[in-house]
């Protein structure tokens, strides 16, 4: 049986909300969220002999699940690989509030920053328009220069337009974190085996360079996220079902190809759920419901920067 190990890819997405008040001094509130995607690594291909399952297991039900392109989610499990990127996602999203920098400025080049302030208020009818910018990050673990943020293709117009009235955003990797796996072997295993990566973690900054002369920069946002290939490659033995009886044994992974969980037994047995990652609560087990809890943190979350920034705009309408 064949199956692959994850690999992982990462990006940044900012959202800058921008309105301008009566003096023409700009308004700008900046959310970053990580875009974490996880897949097969077509390098780091894994075998697992079925003839292994012979003998002891021979009376026992083993189920196997894999993705669509081939990482292995469980080992008798009903639901495993529980989408790292989004739980991240919305985890960045409940979060970036209340990093979120507002920071009300005015430029000494007044033609620019009036020009660009009639243009928010024409094309936000009053109120504040977002401005989206993304950047992708290099994920070989080693602490980099920082780097530029793109807007993207619907917000390169509205980019340039506002460009006065923004501050210069760059992005950093600090460097990497790899973490011992939970689970170690006492002595040589005597069965089959699976094989995983407990993933290492990259750690990135957003630093706001302000307005040369008005505002020194500073750190709006700083995380360690989950990288796959980065981790530690680590064996997980299958237990003869004599360690278990008929209760059953099951292991969960994550995306990023993290043991979630493992169950051996459930009377008078070993029962243990071990979190994917260590900056997050335990992963949901329904991908429907974690994707509708990321789709709802990112709307509840730019509903209220764009009410901040409107507050801030016209604090006697502030709702």
């Amino acid at each position: 049986m064949r199956y692959y190990l994850p690999t992982s890819s990462l990006s940044l997405t900012v959202v800058r909300s921008v309105s301008c008040d009566a003096a023409d001094r700009a308004l700008v509130a900046t959310s970053v969220v990580p875009n974490l995607q996880h897949r097969a690594d077509p390098k780091a291909e894994e075998w697992l002999d079925l003839s292994e399952l012979r003998g002891a297991w021979a009376d026992v039900d083993v189920k196997l699940e894999w993705t669509e392109d081939g990482r292995l989610k469980g080992i008798n499990t009903a639901s495993a690989g529980q989408g790292d990127s989004i739980i991240k996602a919305a985890a960045g999203l409940a979060t970036a509030l209340a990093g979120a920098a507002v920071v009300p400025f005015a430029r000494t080049d007044l033609t620019d920053t009036q020009k660009a302030c009639a243009w928010v208020r024409q094309a936000g009818d009053g109120h504040a328009i977002a401005i989206t910018l993304r950047a992708g990050i290099a994920l070989d673990g080693e602490p980099g220069p920082f780097m530029d943020f793109k807007p993207t293709a619907d917000s390169a117009h509205a980019f340039e337009q506002v460009k006065p009235l923004l501050s210069e955003l760059r992005h950093q990797v600090m460097g990497s974190e790899t973490d011992s796996p939970p689970l170690q072997l006492a002595g040589a295993p005597s069965g089959p085996q699976i094989w995983s990566r407990w993933p290492g973690r990259i750690r990135v900054q957003v630093v706001d360079l302000g307005l040369e002369g008005k505002s020194k920069p500073q750190v709006i946002w700083n995380q360690a996220l989950p990288i796959a290939q980065l981790g530690k490659r680590f064996a997980l033995p299958l237990p003869k079902p004599a360690l278990f009886g008929s209760s059953g044994f099951a292991v969960g992974f994550a995306d990023s190809g993290a043991v979630t969980s493992v169950q051996l037994g459930s009377k008078g047995g070993l029962k243990a759920g071990l979190d994917g990652l260590s900056t997050l609560a335990k992963l949901p087990t329904d991908m429907t419901s974690a994707e509708a809890a990321a789709l709802k943190a990112e709307a509840d979350k730019l509903a209220q920067q764009q009410r901040l920034a409107n507050c801030l705009l016209k604090p006697s309408d502030c709702k």
